[in-house]
């Protein structure tokens, strides 16, 4: 009897460690399926954070480029005015030049007339251009 009881009491032993031994199975399966989940989370997080950190670098080169673009379009501006202010002064510098080389007017056809024109000082005081003066010399 007492080996009848010991035997059973192995028995009923045995049935709570295998009742143990699947709680513990379960509870190692949740943990799995946990992690698991975990880790497909820890993904997406990480999914998400490279991302944004890539919109946050385009936002960054957009940004750079326009910048960029504002300073070529302003140095596109300066060289313009630039340009615009040296073609005034150099177009002023010619008419400058035109009236100093002015010496009067043809006193037949009124051909304003330059130190470089071919002309004849008629009396010291009236100017006749070439093709007046030769007109009237054949006359």
């Amino acid at each position: 009897t007492h080996f009848i009881i010991m035997a059973s009491v192995a028995i009923e032993w045995l049935r709570e460690l295998r009742k143990e031994r699947e709680a513990l199975t379960d509870t190692l399966k949740c943990l799995q399926e946990f992690e698991a989940s975990n880790n497909r989370h820890a993904q997406e997080v990480e999914r998400s954070r490279t991302e944004i950190e890539n919109m946050h670098r385009l936002e960054r080169e957009r940004e750079e480029h326009r910048l960029h673009q504002e300073r070529l379009e302003e140095q596109r501006r300066q060289r313009e005015e630039q340009e615009a202010h040296a073609t005034a002064a150099l177009l002023e510098e010619m008419r400058l030049e035109e009236d100093r080389n002015k010496v009067g007017s043809c006193l037949l056809c009124s051909e304003e007339l330059t130190r470089h024109d071919r002309y004849f000082d008629f009396c010291g005081r009236h100017l006749l251009c070439g093709a007046c003066a030769a007109h009237a010399a054949t006359s």
